[in-house]
Order: C-alpha cells, then sequence, then structure tokens
C-alpha cells in the first residue's frame, strides 16, 4: 500500500495521483501544508514594502504575493449566488436590508364608499355641481354610468354617492364612462331630442339609424328614407301598402283580424271553461294534473269534468259523489239506491270500528239473507 511520506496516511487515488496516474510521494494534505509553508509571511512592513515595489511581472511572483485569505478562498469558494430576483455578492458576508411594509391597497388615500379600496385623492372623480367630496373611484363610476345607461333614462342618471341628486351631464358621462357606454348615451340622448323635433320620424327599416323632418302636407302619407330609401306609410306608421290605398288597407286588415279572432275564439272555447262560481264568469284553461279544480280569481272549487261544486251544502265534500253529473267520470249513485233497486236484498251496515258514532262515516255492505257479500257502488 503506498503511504504518505510525511504523515504516514495511506494516499487515496485522486486527489494523490498525478496525470499520468502515478502516486504523488506525499499525499494532498501535506502537500498543501509545505506550499502554505515556504511562502513568505507578510508583517506590517513587508505588506508596506509589497504595496510600493513594482507589479510582479510573472504569474509566479504574484502568486508569492497571495495572502492566506485569498488560499482560503481558493480552498473554500463561496456559496453560487441564488437565482432570485436580486444578485447576492461574491463573498460570505451579506448585509441585511430591512423588510418594506406590505400594504393590500393600492396606495394611502381615502375609502371608495362602492368596493372599499383606498386609492389616492387623483383617483376620485369630482362632479363640479356636487358639494360634497368625491366617495367614489374612477373604476367604480364607470360601472355605474354603464348600468343606469341600460336601466335609466338617459337625462335622469344622478351622481352614485348617497343623498345626491345632481344630474350628470353630457360632457361628464364623456370624460368619465367607457367609450361603448358613451357612445350608447349618446345615441339616446340624440334619438330623443330628434323626436322632440315636429314632424320629425326615424326610418322603420331594421338596421337603419337615419331619420329626417317629414311633412306630410307636402309630401302626403308616403315617407322615404334619405340613407336607404325605404317607404313607410304615415297613416299606419308601418311599411308602406304598394298597390293599395289606406282605406283598402284599412279593410283587408279587418277582415284577417275579424278571421284571426274568431279562430281563437274556437280555440279558446275548445280548451277552456268558464268558471261556474257565481259572478265570476273567468276562463280557465287546465295544462296539467288533476280534475279538482280551484280558480285563482274567486277561490271557487270545482270538478273539470261536469262543473261540479266541492263545497256547498250541495257540494261533493259535503254529500258524497252522487254530486257529480251522472255522465261525469266520478259519479257513483248515492248509497242505498242499488239496495232499493234490487228486490229481495237487504242492506246491512257493518262498521269495522267496535263502537261507531252515528256520524261517523263506515264501510256500507249489501248482503243477502246467504251473506254473500259484495261492495256497494257509491
Amino acid at each position: 500500500m503506498n503511504t504518505c511520506k510525511t504523515c504516514r496516511q495511506p494516499l487515496q487515488r485522486g486527489p494523490d495521483t498525478q496525470r499520468s496516474g502515478v502516486f504523488w510521494v506525499n499525499c494532498h494534505r501535506c502537500r498543501e501544508k509545505s506550499r502554505i509553508a515556504k511562502r513568505p509571511k507578510q508583517g506590517r512592513h513587508s505588506a508596506h514594502r509589497s504595496s510600493t515595489s513594482a507589479t510582479p511581472s510573472t504569474p509566479a511572483a504574484s502568486r508569492a504575493q497571495a495572502s492566506y485569505a485569498d488560499i482560503l478562498h481558493d480552498l473554500f469558494p463561496p456559496y453560487p449566488a441564488r437565482q432570485s430576483g436580486r444578485a447576492f455578492p461574491a463573498s460570505n458576508t451579506f448585509k441585511s436590508t430591512p423588510s418594506q411594509p406590505t400594504n393590500n391597497t393600492h396606495n394611502s388615500g381615502p375609502e371608495c364608499s362602492v368596493c372599499g379600496d383606498t386609492f389616492p385623492s387623483t383617483h376620485y372623480p369630482r362632479i363640479p355641481q356636487c358639494t360634497h367630496d368625491p366617495r367614489v373611484c374612477r373604476e367604480c363610476l364607470s360601472d355605474w354610468l354603464t348600468s343606469q345607461v341600460g336601466n335609466t333614462s338617459w337625462d335622469r342618471i344622478v351622481c352614485p354617492s348617497e343623498g345626491c341628486s345632481v344630474i350628470i351631464t353630457h360632457d361628464q358621462m364623456k370624460d368619465f364612462a367607457s367609450q361603448e357606454t358613451y357612445t350608447r348615451y349618446d345615441d339616446l340622448s340624440t334619438r330623443s331630442v330628434l323626436s322632440a323635433i315636429p314632424n320629425f320620424r326615424h326610418c322603420l327599416r331594421s338596421g337603419c339609424a337615419s331619420g329626417q323632418i317629414h311633412d306630410s302636407g307636402v309630401e302626403g302619407n308616403i315617407f322615404r328614407c334619405v340613407a336607404c330609401a325605404f317607404l313607410v306609410c304615415t297613416t299606419h306608421d308601418e311599411a308602406f301598402h304598394a298597390g293599395e290605398t289606406c282605406d283598402e288597407y284599412d279593410s283587408r286588415k279587418t277582415a284577417e283580424h275579424k278571421v284571426a279572432d274568431d279562430a281563437s275564439a274556437e280555440r279558446i272555447a275548445g280548451t277552456t271553461k268558464v268558471c261556474p262560481g257565481i259572478g265570476c264568469g273567468v276562463r280557465i284553461e287546465k295544462n296539467l294534473g288533476c280534475d279538482h279544480m280551484t280558480c285563482r280569481r274567486c277561490n271557487h272549487e270545482f270538478c273539470w269534468q261536469c262543473l261540479a261544486p266541492y263545497r256547498g251544502p250541495r257540494g261533493i265534500y259535503t254529500v258524497n259523489n252522487s254530486m257529480h253529473e251522472e255522465g261525469c267520470m266520478y259519479w257513483r249513485a248515492a248509497p242505498g239506491a242499488a239496495a232499493a233497486a234490487q228486490p229481495g236484498r237487504e242492506r246491512v251496515v257493518i262498521s269495522l270500528s267496535p263502537d261507531p258514532e252515528p256520524e261517523e262515516e263506515v264501510d256500507w255492505y249489501l248482503t243477502d239473507r246467504l251473506f254473500d257479500r259484495e261492495r256497494a257502488p257509491y
């Protein structure tokens, strides 16, 4: 086994071998100690002299002036810089920097009364007519204007601050609303202003936004759009009826309406029934469910098949199913009617309870003298 001649420790293949594969005489630790010991020690005066001397011209001279700290730096290099947003210094000493306080809001400033976030004062649009401080941020004001254009008359949109009734003007809508909202607002306001002009009419053709002033006394009852040449009858305010006068058009429409009304009345009569409630008379249509109907107008309950009432002195609930009309699918003969129609059979009451009350409903059976039982229809 090859051993170091200085420390007598076994040599290791790798750090103690040359490029040719032959072992060094000494181990790498002893070789490093010998190399450090051979370098001259630099004291205070020697360091001063070396600083004032000329720069060594050979690499060997430069290595001779290397300090002990440089050797440690070569043997133990610093940790590599972390892959982050900022680069770390090459040395192992780091300067600690105080952490910046985190803030979830955008900036310090007033709080928006709608979204609750805080913004700088410049982020709150000011409406000149308002007497209060602005409390709604720019984004919330834009959203408010968009919702109001779709749900409120264009000339009744007010400031979103609570208790404020200042009307938003056309210029303010242009400054604070989105381009799409402002375009719609401008179109609605323009149409409203033009509609107030006497004899002004919009083109009725789908997709045409043109309009013009039409004088019926001069141009008659035919409106011709200057943009798309669409013809409109100003008497009926619809597309012009070419080939017919207004009287002929009215006669044709009256006949068509009568045919449609008759067909509608026939359909209504076949699918609905008049409520039999006293003084009601409303037509009721059954779409699903059982035949026990209840009128929503007068709360009258009746049978859909025969219109028999369910309540009252002669109602189905008060008497029994014999109150249905005889042709109704729910009609049953009154108790005792079947026995009266069959001579030689007598009616016997058999109760399923031990002590029935007189007014208690019991199951009725018909039996002959041979006690041949069968259920009586009712």
